[in-house]
Order: C-alpha cells, then sequence, then structure tokens
C-alpha cells in the first residue's frame, strides 16, 4: 500500500505507522503460528499414547525410530528452504546494487557462486564504514613513523590532528545493516576460497578487474617466466643475512664520516626483513593471458635505503623536455601537436624497460646530476 501526501513530514509519518502496522501483523502471525505448534504437540502426545496402546513394544519402538526418522529429515529440508529465503531475504539490498559481469574475468571452467562473483565484482579497492571502535592510537603512532625525518613533519602532524579530531567529533559512521552482510558474504567467500586451493585470485595487469585463475596455470607461467628470462637467475642460498649486513655497515660508515644524522641512521639500519616477493599480473588484453612479473621489495633489507635514496634523486627527475608525468600529461601535451600529413605517430613498448637499463650508464647520470 502506498499513500501519497502533500508534505514530506506527513510521508514520513504515513511510512512509520505502515511499518509499525507491518511490525504488528508479523508479531500476530508469529503467536498464531506458537499456537499451532502447540496443538500440534498437545494432538501428536495423544496420538502417541493411543499407538503405544494398540502395538507391542517391539513394533513401538521399530515404528518409533521409523517416525522419528523422517520427521527429521522432513524438518531439516524445510529448515533449509526457510533459511534459504531468509538470506534471500536478507541479500536483496545487496544483489540488487549496481553490479557488471565485466569487473571479473574468470578464465577457468569453474562455477562460482552468487556471493563469491558478488564478492569479488567490489574489487580489491572496496571498503566499508568502519567499526565504532577505531585504532586512533595506532593510526598516529603509524603517522609518526612515515613522517619521522621530512621537514614538513610538523606541518603534517598539524593537518592530521584536526583531521582526526573533527572525524571523532562531529562524524559518525554506524554499521548499517548492508554493511553487516556484506561482511558476512566476503567471509563466505574467503571461506570458498581455502576450500578450493585450485583457484588463483588476483587483479588485471590494466583495468580495474578482479581475475579468477587456474593455481596450476598460475604457477607453470611464474615458473616458466622466471626461468626463460635472462633478467632472473636462480640462487642456491638466501642472500638477505649478508644484504642486510653490507647495508648496515654502509650506514654506519655514512653516519661516521658525517653524511647522515643519529635519526636517519636509526631509520635506515635494519634488523629483521623478509626477501622481496614476486608475483604475477595477467594481461587480459594479450593473446593466452602472460603475466607481467611484479617484484615486492616491501620489507626488504633494500626497502629503506632505497626510499632513502629515492628521496634525494626524485628532486632531479622531471628536469628534461621529454618528461612526462603520466598519461594525463601526455594527452595534454598531445593535444597540441599537429601531425603534418604523410606522418605517422608509432606507440613503443619497451620490453621489461627497468631490469633493461644498463646500470653503469644509470651510475654515471647519477654522478654528472
Amino acid at each position: 500500500m502506498r499513500i501519497n501526501m502533500e508534505n514530506d513530514a506527513s510521508n514520513d509519518e504515513v511510512r512509520k505507522l505502515v511499518r509499525r502496522h507491518k511490525i504488528k501483523l508479523i508479531s500476530i502471525a508469529i503467536r498464531d503460528t506458537k499456537r499451532t505448534i502447540q496443538n500440534k504437540k498437545e494432538q501428536k502426545s495423544h496420538l502417541r499414547r493411543k499407538v503405544e496402546e494398540a502395538t507391542s513394544a517391539d513394533d513401538w519402538v521399530r515404528m518409533k525410530a521409523m517416525l522419528e526418522k523422517r520427521a527429521m529429515n522432513t524438518y531439516n529440508q524445510s529448515k533449509a528452504v526457510e533459511i534459504r529465503k531468509l538470506e534471500d531475504l536478507k541479500n536483496k539490498s545487496i544483489r540488487n546494487q549496481s553490479h557488471n559481469q565485466e569487473w571479473i574475468a574468470n578464465t577457468t571452467e569453474a562455477n562460482l557462486p552468487d556471493f563469491v562473483e558478488r564478492t569479488l565484482m567490489l574489487g580489491p579497492n572496496f571498503n566499508v564504514q568502519n567499526k565504532n571502535t577505531i585504532p586512533y592510537i595506532r593510526m598516529i603512532a603509524d603517522v609518526e613513523t612515515a613522517i619521522q625525518g621530512i621537514p614538513e613533519a610538523e606541518g603534517i602532524r598539524g593537518e592530521v590532528a584536526t583531521f582526526m579530531s573533527n572525524y571523532i567529533n562531529y562524524q559518525r559512521q554506524p554499521r548499517t545493516k548492508n554493511n553487516v552482510w556484506i561482511h558476512k558474504e566476503i567471509i563466505r567467500t574467503r571461506e570458498y576460497l581455502r576450500e578450493h586451493p585450485e583457484l588463483y585470485v588476483t587483479k588485471a595487469d590494466k583495468g580495474n578487474r578482479t581475475v579468477i585463475l587456474a593455481a596450476d596455470e598460475y604457477r607453470q607461467k611464474m615458473t616458466t617466466m622466471v626461468t626463460d628470462e635472462e633478467t632472473y637467475t636462480a640462487l642456491y642460498g638466501n642472500p638477505t643475512a649478508r644484504t642486510l649486513k653490507k647495508l648496515n655497515l654502509i650506514v654506519e660508515q655514512w653516519f661516521t664520516d658525517g653524511h647522515i644524522d643519529a635519526r636517519n641512521k636509526y631509520r635506515l639500519k635494519v634488523y629483521n626483513c623478509h626477501p622481496p616477493r614476486i608475483y604475477g599480473l595477467p594481461k587480459l588484453h594479450k593473446p593466452d593471458r602472460p603475466l607481467r612479473p611484479v617484484v615486492s621489495t616491501v620489507g626488504s633489507a633494500t626497502y629503506r635505503m632505497a626510499q632513502y635514496v629515492a628521496a634525494i634523486l626524485g628532486k632531479l627527475v622531471g628536469k628534461t623536455e621529454f618528461h612526462v608525468r603520466n598519461s594525463f600529461d601526455f594527452a595534454e601535451e598531445f593535444s597540441r601537436v599537429q601531425v603534418p600529413d604523410g606522418y605517422v605517430m608509432y606507440s613503443l613498448d619497451v620490453v621489461s624497460l627497468y631490469t633493461n637499463v644498463p646500470v653503469e650508464e644509470v651510475y654515471e647520470c647519477v654522478e654528472e646530476r
């Protein structure tokens, strides 16, 4: 039933009234069902006494076991149907959200359940509202660690403090029912993927798409990529501890020679780390879906040193007329270019660009600048 009033306030009152009466009707239906169940229980007790009096003890035991088994099967079937109906009602709002089948690419023959597809369509950057208990202290500690030694640290600290103060005082983020069921679908998806180790989920190399690969295909392509390319060499030992020792000796020497202060010495010295990790992102836009290798050095022996050196060298980037920051910068520059008749524009792609840059020439460029 839908009643339209002239004023929004009146419409709100009508909606609240309708909702209250719906709740009352549901309560009456629940009480009626309870009365029906009680009547059925009384009829069951009466019939049980009559059957028990009319049969022998052995026949009664066999009949009772058969009836209890049938009743349990009927109960379980009815319960499963009702649970499924309830889940459909609860997830109705989630299913009605905007989804696009092109947001995921299932390259396997596996038929994914609906809740898995809905979860993967959300993408790796999806987030929901925070819990009521937010770890403010840990956030402040992480910010302090990140800005340590930066000249603009005081300004950044003030902005972060203002932002967090405004958030605590003026913002509320209650966890709505929709968020609760999204969390439940995410948990169910994790359980499903744990139970199906033959599936590998990652993101595509280009485009905001989630890719489902066969785990065997992923391992085979990664192994082939690492062993066939000259960029990678198999090691027969873990050089992490040796690299860590050499880096710490360099840091100590820099401090002794006065190149860095005590704060940078503390930042650059590393005592616990792990080796860099390699993974591959499938190139869906190319035949046979080759993998693009990505090496993550986060948390490795050279990570802090690389950050320190990159901060120094970053000031030299963009000093030539051929430098473009990103594709938007390139599009803006190229929009002003008129290609003469008879000329053709080429787009060239360098294979493994960074790993093929000659290191000795890089050293020379750095020294010159």
